[in-house]
């Protein structure tokens, strides 16, 4: 089983803005990214949230099996 890990869980102080809900277009940067792993032959995309988790799911709009998230 290949798993890829998606590290989306700091607070981004030093950024001085939230950096998972930054866009490019109309999608959050989170969002594409886990959308560019779920096209790949990975087995399971493994997304790990802390900070306004609940702000960062409702951005990603993706609804896959392969998709596991990890929060608080």
């Amino acid at each position: 089983m290949v798993s890829a890990i998606v590290l989306g869980a700091g607070e981004s102080k030093r950024m001085g803005s939230f950096k998972q809900l930054q866009t490019i277009g109309a999608r959050t940067i989170l969002a594409l990214s886990v959308e560019s792993l779920l096209g790949t032959d990975v087995d399971e995309v493994i997304l790990v949230l802390g900070c306004r988790h609940r702000d960062v799911l409702q951005s990603l709009g993706v609804c896959d099996r392969r998709l596991k998230i990890v929060d608080k």
